[in-house]
């Protein structure tokens, strides 16, 4: 119950003047317009030819959707930030759970991971960083509960966000083989 208190109440304060600051902040002006062209086109151009895609499509169609529901704006661009900012956070009390059956663990993790300063900053912007532990979170909490092909659909997810997550995904391979 803690962890779900200490979640919806960093939810609540990621929102807190979302749209603050004002503009595309750092790489926001890559993956805001990757999200807008994904929305509008359905794939992402400039001007009339393709672009050249650096990261897969999945964490700019989340952007997409807060784009979608709240509009082209700030907000808009990091409403899916904040969200799945304080959703990693409920996702790390749980991996501690089922690592330390413990419910005062549970809780300090949740506590931990809400007053982390970058996980806070990327809870706030439009990139693609919080995506992929998200993904990776649920892969992970999958794979603790023996549900490894749920695993796999989460580890993909996150292989769709950024091709980083293949590293998540060797190293799980190699665990499944020892």
């Amino acid at each position: 119950m803690a962890s779900i208190l200490i979640a919806l109440l960093s939810f609540v304060l990621r929102l807190w003047h979302l749209g603050t600051p004002k503009g595309l902040v750092f790489d926001e002006l890559y993956y805001v317009d990757g999200a807008r062209d994904l929305l509008h086109y359905g794939v992402e151009v400039s001007g009339s030819q393709p672009e050249f895609i650096v990261h897969p499509p999945v964490g700019k169609w989340c952007i997409a959707l807060g784009i979608k529901l709240f509009g082209n704006s700030e907000f808009g661009w990091r409403f899916a930030s904040a969200l799945v900012g304080a959703l990693t956070i409920y996702l790390v009390s749980r991996v501690a759970q089922q690592l330390f059956h413990s419910q005062w663990m549970s809780a300090l993790a949740a506590l931990l991971m809400a007053l982390d300063g970058l996980h806070l900053v990327h809870s706030r912007t439009a990139l693609l960083a919080l995506f992929l532990p998200f993904f990776v979170l649920l892969a992970v909490l999958a794979w603790l509960k023996t549900h490894y092909w749920e695993s796999g659909i989460w580890f993909g997810l996150a292989s769709v966000t950024k091709w980083s997550a293949v590293y998540y995904l060797a190293a799980f391979a190699l665990l499944a083989l020892y």
